[in-house]
């Protein structure tokens, strides 16, 4: 049976709501919420819903690396972890290419998957330190990790020795890196259909490379979920967020291709360019919105999240709540309610 969790509307919504949020989704029988990098710190996101809660998972889908060293991912990642009692899921990804450039001044690495994976390795030899003082160094390509010699700080006592850490991947080597390495893969806009043909046998592949169980990596899909009694308000609601899904970012082109929705998203792109995120409710295809959403009713969603669970079997359904403009702040707190409601256990 595959686990059910939920996405806190980070952007539009104020940290201090984000607590009962979570409670609600613990409440209603959820496994996990998760936070997201959008303006606000994911982890510090993450931190009143640690405190705030019991038993559900907590993880960031997902968190940029390469806008950070893994050092500082690792220290707030055993923040997460510690408030919440050892609940915190890492999920890393390297982020949009045109946001590292944009918005950190940073140029998109020539080799952005060598230095993912061996991020990610970096983090663990950060935790190793921090829990046993090990002094060996991390002598990477991209990272380095050097101890002093003398260490007057002492250690840093972890709720756990190592948190698990999932990757995001979209392409087939990104996606057989997070079973060689990582403790799961998130995807984005991953459909029944992209899951099996592709991330599945991709993440399996990388996972029996390196000698692993492909069964004990996690697979987190990533699903736009809009649901209202109101059909028309989902609908719309769902148009917005996978318009601004797939015409925002260049890293969901293979998803996109793989559907043959080329063209409708040209045309999302075009009306971004020409007239900004108004034009998303009126220009994103019903093709676009069946292929890559749950969106209608309740009754429609719970439906429509079948094939999800079947494809995903023993893993995760992350069920993401629409937030982006023009959807205001009362419009996702309603929408992530209709999803709590609809999915309660």
């Amino acid at each position: 049976m595959s686990k059910t969790t939920i996405s806190m509307p980070m952007l539009n919504t104020p940290l201090t709501d984000l607590p009962a949020m979570a409670q609600r989704a613990e409440d209603a029988g959820f496994d996990g919420v998760w936070s997201y990098e959008f303006w606000r710190n994911p982890y510090v996101g993450l931190s009143g819903p640690a405190l705030n809660t019991n038993r559900i998972a907590l993880g960031t889908a997902i968190g940029t690396a390469f806008s950070r060293t893994p050092w500082d991912i690792a220290n707030q990642a055993a923040d997460v972890d510690e408030l919440s009692g050892g609940r915190h899921i890492l999920g890393l990804g390297t982020g949009a290419p045109e946001f590292l450039g944009t918005f950190h001044g940073l140029g998109y690495p020539k080799k952005p998957l060598s230095q993912f994976t061996e991020f990610v390795r970096a983090v663990r030899a950060a935790w190793r330190y921090l829990e046993t003082g090990e002094d060996k160094p991390f002598d990477g390509e991209f990272y380095k990790i050097w101890p002093p010699p003398i260490n007057p700080w002492g250690r840093r006592s972890l709720a756990r020795p190592s948190i698990p850490i999932y990757m995001a991947g979209m392409q087939p080597r990104a996606i057989q890196a997070a079973g060689e390495i990582a403790d799961g893969l998130i995807g984005v806009l991953y459909t029944p259909r992209f899951i099996t043909e592709v991330a599945l046998p991709n993440l399996q592949a990388g996972a029996r490379r390196a000698g692993r169980d492909p069964s004990d990596v996690d697979l987190v899909g990533y699903t736009i979920c809009s649901c209202s009694d109101d059909r028309a308000e989902a609908l719309r609601r769902a148009r917005i967020q996978v318009g601004m899904y797939v015409g925002g970012s260049t890293l969901v082109d293979r998803v996109v291709a793989a559907h043959g929705l080329v063209e409708d998203q040209l045309a999302v792109r075009q009306a971004l360019m020409t007239e900004g995120p108004g034009a998303l409710e009126r220009i994103t295809s019903d093709r676009l919105v069946e292929t890559f959403s749950l969106c209608g009713t309740p009754a429609e969603c719970r439906t429509q999240i079948e094939p999800y669970r079947a494809a995903l079997a023993n893993r995760t359904v992350l069920l993401h709540t629409p937030y982006v403009p023009p959807l205001s702040r009362e419009e996702s707190a309603d929408a992530f309610n209709a999803i709590v409601d609809a999915f309660s256990a």
